[in-house]
């Protein structure tokens, strides 16, 4: 007769009989080579995660960065390149005034726009109505109606403007109507009055 196979081994743990591969560690011990296992993970994780935020971060943040400021200054060109500059151009010019028929010419100054009176019907005209009386002598020909307007909208500038019909200096505005006419508007509180000029040359 063939011999009897041999039995599997026998294990007792906690009083409880375990058969074949029983003799494995106890649990206390398969718990703690777990919990090794996990804070080996967790080191890992920390690890990559150092490499990723500490080595890659600055160069990607400069990247952005960098980005970022390639973008608005591709958007300021937009606002203020050759549209803007086209825009600026409408208003440049000599232009004849309504009521007393003086030319006045606006030119590029001060990042904005200014005014001045460059011909007069009587060349002897001063600003009698300023409100100031040491400057009622000074010549109205050659006289700045305004200075540094700033453009506050797409054909429009906003500034100071300066009236020699009642030697007030109102809260103004300079708009492009067309390549013709531009209006002016003198504005005390909710209040405006308009004048449109139109273009000499």
């Amino acid at each position: 007769m063939s011999r009897p196979k041999t039995l599997p081994s026998v294990a007792t743990i906690g009083g409880r009989r375990r058969t074949g591969q029983s003799a494995r560690r106890p649990i206390g011990a398969a718990v703690d080579e777990i919990g090794r296992f996990r804070l080996s993970w967790q080191k890992d994780v920390r690890t990559d995660l150092r490499l990723i935020t500490g080595a890659q971060e600055e160069p990607l943040m400069k990247r952005l960065i960098a980005t970022g400021i390639l973008a608005l200054g591709v958007a300021a060109f937009a606002m203020t390149g050759p549209a803007g500059a086209a825009e600026a151009g409408l208003a440049i010019g000599t232009w004849l005034h309504p009521d007393n028929g003086s030319h006045i010419r606006i030119s590029r100054c001060g990042g904005g726009i200014c005014g001045t009176v460059v011909r007069v019907r009587d060349r002897s005209r001063t600003d009698i109505n300023n409100k100031d009386p040491k400057l009622r002598k000074r010549k109205i020909l050659g006289l700045r109606l305004f200075s540094g307007m700033k453009k506050d909208r797409k054909d429009r500038w906003k500034g100071k403007l300066y009236n020699t019909a009642d030697g007030g200096t109102y809260r103004g505005f300079v708009t492009v109507i067309s390549k013709s006419k531009i209006k002016l508007d003198g504005c005390w509180g909710p209040f405006c009055k308009s004048k449109t000029w139109t273009r000499v040359r």
